[in-house]
């Protein structure tokens, strides 16, 4: 009788996540319209929730959402910001030095912020569960 050994598979991942909060003074589908245009993605409503969600995946991952709907606002914490984008990518920095200018230079968007969800637990808990 032979006895066959155990493998254990452990996958590692490089992925590193992004979260940029974003003030601009239009509705989420042309916020949507001019970051497909901007990036050259194509963001897409996302059917599996309530929320105007959108993502894409590519060879980074993105998802936005709109911070206020219907008068009620999804992240009590930044309640002055306009929309959340979500951005995984295996190298954060140079996602961050590429797509931050980018966004900026949407002629209604405001203004770009990254939220550092590393340093506080109570973001990480808000930001990576809820996005």
């Amino acid at each position: 009788m032979t006895t066959k050994k155990k493998q254990k598979i452990v996958a590692t991942t490089t992925e590193e996540v992004l979260i940029l909060a974003i003030a601009a003074n239009e509705k989420i589908h042309k916020l949507v319209w001019a970051i497909n245009n901007e990036l050259n993605i194509n963001l897409k409503i996302s059917h599996r929730t309530d929320l105007e969600l959108f993502e894409y995946i590519g060879d980074k991952y993105f998802k936005l959402v709109a911070n206020q709907k219907d008068g009620g606002i999804f992240f009590h914490e930044i309640k002055n910001i306009d929309f959340i984008i979500k951005i995984v990518s295996e190298n954060i920095y140079e996602t961050k030095t590429d797509i931050i200018p980018k966004l900026k230079n949407i002629p209604f968007v405001t203004g770009v912020f990254e939220i550092n969800i590393t340093d506080n637990k109570k973001n990480q808990k808000i930001f990576s569960n809820s996005i």
